[in-house]
């Protein structure tokens, strides 16, 4: 026994003693520190977190909050909770969003490390779900290393905080699976109890799990899938009562969703063309393939800019893990698989495009198979293949940053460079309302002034080092194959980007 009047400081170590029991019981064995998982993710991100000052096309066009005057509960309170008729109903996300926004828009590193533990937390949330249903802390461990080095997890970090909503609906789910994995270990300990009998805590549970849609639906439409993502388990486990009610609830849920944003979803949105069945198998051959193509940063021209060796290559990589599992007659493991990894990405199949922030959700599939292959007693030779898979996504995913990285750089160069240009030229005509219209020579230089400048259709970056430039600049195509030059303001200043990023006067 402890006496009554012990020092503070045993009384302390007594107490963190006891926290960290209960939570290792609760993760299922003895893991590794919070903090250490919490550096290592930020170190496998160091890259997307440098880069300076690159930000999305989205988050240039939502960042309002300073530069228009507006207060935070004035750009936070713009978002509406019940409007339905947007094409994108993600009040959530919008909220976090321009919140953040809000204090680190102008603090690049800080804006980029937010971004960062955004999908560092869904790699925790993967750590800890291994972690109970394993305890082997080594399983656990390439789990959260796969997550993160997953080459849509570099994009989607590397991105900004306009990816919130990537990151978020995926928090939910994930939130949402270790209440699941709660509800089933207690249904194990009381069997025999009949389906549509509930407990309290049972209840209770259920809530939570229907919290977690709800909150999933607000944050991006990809949560839609989410009764398939409950029903998957059958393949993996015996269904039990919660199981039942949890498809029920989220099935209902999932259905008033659709009776209300079906039509403003598909069909009147004016971003995409009308969806069509014609695209579902094309686009998962893209999704398939990109992560095993490591020098290809955006997925929508996968199969258009790659060799045939390296889509073979790519296709064998993404066969590897299936092939395993058919190999041991697992088959239902293979099709959890196949089907967990497109379960969040199936809504965007009939879509036009395709894009790497879609392919998120499957990263959570890569994940866990990594954890089944690491876990112990696993051949050696399987292991040694595994690593070569992990070290081609690990080349994607730094292929990524760096790209992310060189943007950065050039975007900067680009600002400084059209400030100054700017400043002489309004100085000396005398006009401050001149017109500026940058010239792309090539793609890349393409990708960096729509990210940083906004094309003709969308209004241009408002501020750049303080200077005021809306309906002043805008952007235009100019090589071969491209859409040529149209809409160049008459008597606009052109200018053209070099190699390093900045513009000068053509």
């Amino acid at each position: 026994m402890h006496p009554k009047l012990e020092p503070i400081e045993v009384t302390l170590a007594r107490r963190w003693t006891d926290f960290r029991r209960r939570r290792l019981a609760w993760a299922g064995g003895v893991g590794y520190s919070l903090v250490f998982l919490l550096l290592l993710g930020v170190a496998l991100n160091l890259i997307n977190i440098a880069v300076p000052g690159y930000f999305g096309k989205d988050d240039i066009s939502r960042h309002l909050v300073r530069v228009a005057g507006h207060s935070l509960g004035d750009a936070v309170g713009a978002v509406g909770w019940f409007d339905f008729s947007k094409v994108h109903y993600r009040p959530l996300t919008f909220k976090i969003w321009y919140a953040l926004s809000f204090f680190f828009f102008e603090k690049p590193v800080l804006y980029h490390l937010c971004s960062t533990l955004q999908s560092v937390l869904n790699g925790l949330l993967i750590y800890y779900l291994v972690m109970r249903i394993s305890g082997q802390k080594r399983a656990a461990l390439w789990s959260f290393l796969a997550f993160n080095v997953f080459p849509s997890s570099a994009f989607v970090v590397g991105w900004g905080l306009a990816t919130t909503a990537d990151k978020l609906y995926l928090t939910f789910a994930l939130i949402a699976a270790h209440i699941l994995l709660s509800d089933r270990n207690a249904a194990l300990r009381q069997p025999g109890v009949d389906w549509w009998k509930l407990s309290r805590p049972e209840i209770l549970r259920q809530a939570g799990i229907a919290l977690c849609l709800v909150l999933g639906l607000m944050s991006k439409e990809a949560m839609i899938p989410f009764p398939a993502f409950i029903a998957g388990l059958c393949l993996l486990v015996k269904p039990w009562r919660g199981w039942i009610w949890s498809l029920l609830v989220s099935s209902a849920i999932v259905g008033i969703y659709l009776a209300i944003r079906l039509q403003n979803m598909l069909f009147d949105n004016p971003y995409i063309s009308p969806p069509t069945l014609v695209n579902v198998f094309p686009h998962m051959l893209h999704y398939w393939l990109w992560p095993g193509v490591w020098n290809n940063y955006e997925l929508y021209d996968v199969i258009a800019a790659s060799s045939q060796f390296q889509l073979w290559l790519a296709g064998l990589l993404a066969l590897l893990p299936v092939g395993l599992l058919l190999a041991r007659r697992k088959w239902r493991w293979a099709l959890a698989y196949s089907g967990y990894y497109y379960v969040f990405i199936s809504p965007v199949l009939i879509h036009c495009c395709t894009y790497a922030n879609y392919a998120y959700g499957a990263a959570f599939a890569v994940a866990v198979m990594f954890a089944y292959v690491f876990r112990m007693g696993e051949r050696a030779w399987v292991r040694a293949v595994a690593c070569a898979v992990f070290a081609v996504l690990a080349a994607h995913s730094a292929h990524i940053q760096w790209s992310n990285y060189r943007n950065g750089v050039m975007q900067r160069a680009a600002h400084t460079s059209l400030a100054s240009i700017v400043r002489v030229h309004d100085r000396r005509s005398g006009d401050d309302q001149a017109k500026f219209a940058i010239v792309a020579q090539n793609n890349w230089t393409w990708h960096v002034l729509f990210n940083g400048f906004m094309p003709n259709k969308y209004k241009p970056m408002r501020d750049v080092d303080g200077l005021n430039l809306v309906g002043r600049v805008t952007v235009h195509h100019h090589w071969p194959g491209a859409f040529g030059v149209e809409g160049i303001p008459e008597g606009a200043v052109r200018l053209r980007m070099t190699p390093k990023g900045y513009l000068v006067e053509e």
